[in-house]
């Protein structure tokens, strides 16, 4: 529904699940029934999970009666050693019918990490045949949907902790081209740091908790009827610090602290600098 036709809708969903574990593994199986506008859907799934120490092989499949498509995916991540892991997936979607509203489409990912002192290093690369996007029309009605062709892309990651209470946790994804809706690049990468200060507070009632981040969105394109609209690159730095004591934490936050002027959607500028702050307290008697 266009945004200048007023409309309201209702919904009512009813979802029986249940499931069993034994040992290493766990089944669960769900029933979805949707009611939209006096129509009815049925939605049945089922999902299973094998973990060891060393392995966890999972698998998902469902027959998704709202998108009339088949859906099954399965994942295996397995670790031999202590400081090397292999994990893999592949998802399958299959449209039952020319009224389904999302066509057959295939993706795959794989990953190795290996751990190096402390933290993981992680590469992995991914691949998605084909896809539809459909039209962000909540900020804007003319936006078009697309259908996008095989596209492939890179991850790395660098995450765990470094030494002396400092972590990091930083990921880079690189896809194969710029695709409508979908930026080329996008990275966020944060130093991170925590303590409790042991030897001047064995009691543990003090901890300092602090971190720096830097994200990045690369540009990207929106398609009109007539032309595309678009975005530059957004790169924000932002900032935490947390002072816990007992079980109160003073907090605050910066969010894009140089005051970057970016959107992530044609026409939505985003804060220029955001500050929270405030107190977190739990207690029980």
């Amino acid at each position: 529904v266009t945004d200048t036709v007023p409309a309201s809708r209702s919904e009512a969903q009813y979802d029986l699940s249940a499931g069993l574990t034994r040992g290493p593994a766990r089944i669960e199986v769900r029933d979805r029934l949707r009611s939209i506008d006096g129509t009815t859907y049925n939605s049945v799934s089922a999902r299973f999970d094998i973990a060891t120490s060393w392995a966890v092989l999972s698998g998902f499949a469902e027959n998704d009666g709202f998108r009339r498509s088949t859906n099954a995916d399965v994942g295996l991540r397995f670790q031999p050693l202590s400081f090397i892991a292999v994990s893999g997936s592949v998802a399958q979607t299959t449209a039952r019918s020319t009224e389904s509203l999302f066509p057959s489409s295939r993706s795959a990912r794989g990953e190795v990490g290996l751990r190096i002192l402390g933290p993981w290093f992680s590469f992995g690369v991914m691949t998605l045949d084909n896809a539809f996007v459909p039209a962000p029309i909540v900020y804007d009605t003319l936006l078009q949907p697309v259908s996008l062709v095989r596209s492939q892309g890179i991850i790395g990651a660098i995450r765990g902790p470094i030494g002396r209470g400092f972590g990091i946790d930083a990921f880079l994804t690189r896809w194969s081209g710029e695709e409508p809706y979908r930026p080329q690049y996008q990275s966020r990468s944060e130093i991170n740091f925590s303590s409790t200060f042991p030897r001047r507070f064995p009691s543990g009632n003090f901890e300092v908790r602090s971190s720096v981040v830097y994200e990045y969105r690369g540009g990207a394109t929106f398609p009109l009827p007539t032309s595309d609209l678009g975005v530059v690159a957004a790169k924000t730095i932002s900032a935490l610090l947390e002072i816990r004591i007992m079980r109160g934490v003073l907090t605050y936050q910066q969010r894009n602290i140089l005051a970057y002027q970016h959107e992530i959607i044609p026409g939505f500028e985003m804060p220029r600098v955001l500050a929270i702050y405030g107190v977190r307290w739990d207690f029980w008697n």
